[in-house]
Parts: structure tokens; C-alpha cells; sequence
């Protein structure tokens, strides 16, 4: 009994660091919003999907959810960052600022704190989003379902200066999520009969490249373009 807490002590310890990692943060985060899209999914008679690698090789795209329903295609990409948000959905070069308070000494041994704040870039989510909603979109063959291209930052980020120009663009933290896509829901008409969504369903499923060996091909190549 005593080896039995023992392992579970060190596996809780383990998941824990886990997800404070980069890695960990954002499968945590991806699963937040999959949790929220399976009860969404059930509401409106449709289908959440969380992992979807499409393509292979040097074509690969990883889609973190989807959520489709007879009113739209949810496309999303989860990023659970934190601090100031900036970006502008037209434009590759996004940045994130975050705030760091330090603490010092002077000779006398008085504590003071001083404010350093980071800055770095990244590629526009949004932009990122485009090609998995390319990956879905051309084998569909009807373009009368609405392909929203949904960006979904975690409640840590603050989302300070975020241009969209673009009405099917949504860019949003978690807590809005499932609120965004009700009001959707509810000011729109259904475009597809069920039939339709259950072999968008059988598609997607079928098509589904997702395993750890392409998970990490995938991961390699993005670092290598963006590096």
C-alpha cells in the first residue's frame, strides 16, 4: 500500500511539472476548449474533434479543434499565452508583451523592485489557421457552410491592442468562447441537413493523420520554417 501512494504521489508531482511546461500548458489548453466544444457539439447536434493532423510530410497541418455544426465549421487554434497580446489579422508579425517585477537590494539592504518588461514576436495566429481551414475547406466542395476561423488565448493573456478585419474571423480568450458561439448559433440559419455533417464526420475521421511519429515530423518542420 505504501508503494501505491508512493507511485501515485510521483505520478501527480510529474503531470503537475507536465503542465507547466510549454508542451504541457498548451494540451492543457487545448483540452479546455475541447471539453467546451464536446458540450457544444451535443447542444446543437454536431460533432468536436481535438488533434486533427491532415496531410503528411513536408504538407502537414495540425488543427487543434474543430467544432462543426449544421450552421458553421469552427476552425480553432488554441494559444495559451499569457501577458499583452498584439497582432492584427492581416499581418504575419505578432508580439506578446510580458511584465516581469524584480526584486533588489541597495548597499543600505533595502529592498526595492524594479519593472522589466519582455517583448517577442510570433507568427499570426490567424494566418496559421488560414491553411488548416484551406485543409478542410477545398474537399468539402461547398462553400455555403461558413468556415469560422476561430483564435482562442488563454484567460492569462490580455488581448491589449488585436485588430480583425474580417467578420469570420474571431480572435478571443477561453472564457469567451462558448458565449461567441452560442450568439452565432442563435442569429443564424442551419445550412446543412444531418446527413451532411455525419459524412463531414466520417471524413475528417478518415483522413485523420494524428500519431505521436507524425506528431513530432510535424513540430520538427514548423520549428525548422520558423527558425
Amino acid at each position: 500500500m505504501t508503494e501505491f501512494y508512493l507511485v501515485l504521489a510521483v505520478s501527480f508531482f510529474g503531470l503537475m511539472a507536465f503542465l507547466k511546461t510549454p508542451t504541457g500548458k498548451g494540451l492543457l489548453g487545448e483540452k479546455i476548449v475541447d471539453f467546451k466544444l464536446k458540450s457544444l457539439g451535443k447542444k446543437y447536434d454536431g460533432y468536436a474533434f481535438w488533434d486533427i493532423m491532415l496531410g503528411e510530410e513536408d504538407k502537414s497541418s495540425q488543427i487543434d479543434n474543430i467544432l462543426a455544426t449544421k450552421k458553421a465549421i469552427y476552425v480553432v487554434e488554441v494559444k495559451n499565452y499569457s501577458g499583452w497580446i498584439y497582432g492584427d489579422t492581416t499581418k504575419k508579425d505578432w508580439y506578446q508583451t510580458i511584465k516581469h517585477v524584480n526584486t533588489y537590494k541597495n548597499k543600505k539592504g533595502k529592498t526595492y523592485t524594479k519593472n522589466h518588461f519582455a517583448k517577442t514576436n510570433f507568427f499570426s495566429p490567424v494566418l496559421q489557421n488560414v491553411t488548416h481551414i484551406k485543409r478542410i475547406k477545398d474537399p468539402l466542395g461547398d462553400s455555403r457552410i461558413p468556415v469560422i476561423n476561430v483564435v482562442v488565448f488563454g484567460n492569462g493573456a490580455t488581448l491589449k491592442d488585436v485588430k480583425v478585419k474580417h467578420k469570420d474571423v474571431w480572435v478571443i480568450n477561453v472564457r469567451d468562447l462558448k458565449k461567441k458561439i452560442v450568439e452565432f448559433e442563435n442569429n443564424n440559419e442551419e445550412v446543412w441537413a444531418q446527413e451532411r455533417l455525419d459524412i463531414l464526420d466520417k471524413f475528417i475521421q478518415h483522413i485523420n493523420q494524428s500519431s505521436f511519429i507524425n506528431k513530432r515530423k510535424h513540430v520538427k518542420r514548423i520549428k525548422k520554417k520558423h527558425n
